[in-house]
């Protein structure tokens, strides 16, 4: 694999990438009439994190490696639960994605909160207030 302080560029960065896309799906879900291929790109590259996230966490990428980074040491300290709750993410954002191929915004609402909810949970537990 890459060494863990290239892992930790691309995890951030791919972070803040997912973070605007799925600030992206809020706004265009709230807004009248609903830009859909917007949450469409934006599906994409949650499922893209959903994807990519599972070789985001090598050993030696946390606050040892980078001072500011606020993943938890509990990701490593409990890598079982830590996979589940990204396997958590990684269902709703498949979910999400197939959904956003519609055009039906009550079915997109109800799964971009299942969606939001995997990303709060993972938060919580796993990663550091600002």
């Amino acid at each position: 694999g890459a060494p863990a302080s290239e892992t930790y560029k691309v995890r951030h960065a791919e972070y803040e990438r997912l973070g605007e896309a799925i600030k992206t799906i809020r706004d265009r879900l709230r807004e009248s009439p609903k830009d859909l291929s917007e949450v469409r790109v934006a599906a994409k590259v949650a499922m893209d994190a959903a994807t990519g996230q599972f070789n985001w966490f090598p050993v030696g990428s946390g606050t040892e490696l980078h001072p500011r980074s606020r993943a938890k040491n509990t990701i490593w300290s409990k890598p079982a639960e830590f996979k589940a709750a990204q396997e958590l993410f990684a269902a709703e954002a498949r979910k999400f994605e197939k959904v956003a191929q519609s055009a039906d915004v009550t079915a997109l609402r109800t799964q971009f909160r299942e969606l939001a909810k995997t990303c709060k949970n993972c938060h919580d537990t796993f990663r550091a207030a600002d």
